[in-house]
């Protein structure tokens, strides 16, 4: 649906939010930007329904894989993760897929080659690196499953809330686990998600009906709520702390691969203070944002290719937003 269809009125409602929106990105402002509320699209780009590299959007998909395990008895987050990922044995016998998703398990990855590791690059738990342990996890999601994160997704939760499947898409790592395919965990390497923000949109409102869609819970509400909320050991200083991109935004804002709007560690200060504390999103590389806001029922999207923005920006989109609500 593009803004054209929808009625003119809601359109003006809307238009400040959407100016702010346009005047913080890039070239591409808010051609692929769709904004939700109470269920009704009320404001969408002319491209919201070309696709686009989610990047690091990807990771919250594979969480999701995860919660799907977790549910079926298959995984245990809190389990040391060699149990399903014998690797780890050697250099990382105690950590946990919990550490895995909240990037605080010291293990060290080559950013080309995910699966060889090093030793150690710190103590269990005593720093955050946004780095690739998330191709782990989707590893660990595969073994569980026995079935590749994509086939999964779809038959348990893609087909199910209605996400075409011209809509998106799955890369996948070209030799790992003869037999089995294994999707890309963190988006990074061109291995992780391409979709349309429509198709996003569909996904950011089943994880804001916590998981059910027409009756049926896909995926279990304690996963979601544990994946969306700020985890206590996401509270630590960053490894890389004087070069790293994220050390100003990222310790204290992140859940099992969903962000959060808790306190960042290095400031004292909410990502987004003009919304509520309980705000979460899906966010990747060339600033590809989805933002859930349960307290108003209400989603932003914003996909594009054009570059990188301080994502603390939205935070003046949202308080527009909200004075049209």
């Amino acid at each position: 649906m593009c803004a054209e269809t929808l009625n003119p009125k809601t359109i003006q409602d809307i238009r400040p939010a959407v100016a702010k929106l346009e005047s913080i990105c890039l070239e591409q402002g808010a051609d692929a930007a769709i904004f939700l509320r109470d269920g009704e699209i009320v404001w969408a780009g002319p491209k919201a329904n070309q696709s686009y590299y989610a990047w690091s959007m990807t990771k919250s998909f594979t969480s999701v894989c995860c919660g799907l395990m977790v549910d079926a008895g298959r995984l245990d987050i809190d389990a040391p993760a060699a149990l399903w990922l014998p690797e780890l044995k050697k250099g990382y016998p105690t950590v946990t897929l919990r550490h895995l998703l909240t990037f605080t398990s010291g293990l060290f990855t080559d950013e080309v080659e995910p699966f060889k590791i090093e030793a150690p690059r710190y103590e269990l738990g005593s720093r955050l690196h946004y780095s690739l342990e998330s191709e782990w996890v989707g590893l660990a999601v595969t073994r569980a499953a026995n079935e590749s994160m994509e086939d999964l997704f779809r038959r348990e939760v893609a087909d199910k809330i209605g996400m075409e499947r011209d809509q998106w898409s799955w890369g996948r790592h070209e030799t790992l686990d003869a037999g089995v395919v294994v999707n890309g965990g963190s988006g990074a390497l061109d291995q992780g998600l391409r979709l349309t923000p429509h198709a996003l949109l569909r996904f950011g409102q089943w994880i804001l009906q916590g998981g059910e869609w027409q009756g049926e819970q896909l995926v279990s509400r304690a996963w979601l709520d544990d994946a969306t909320k700020a985890q206590s050991y996401t509270n630590v200083p960053p490894w890389d702390v004087k070069e790293g991109w994220y050390r100003d935004c990222l310790p204290g804002t992140y859940g099992l691969h969903f962000w959060t709007n808790g306190i960042k560690f290095c400031s004292g200060q909410r990502m987004w203070p003009s919304v509520p504390a309980g705000v979460f999103a899906l966010q990747g590389n060339l600033n590809q944002i989805c933002i859930v806001i349960p307290e108003w029922n209400s989603i932003v999207i914003r996909m594009g290719s054009d570059g990188v923005i301080d994502t603390d920006l939205y935070d003046g989109v949202l308080r527009l937003f909200n004075q049209q609500s």
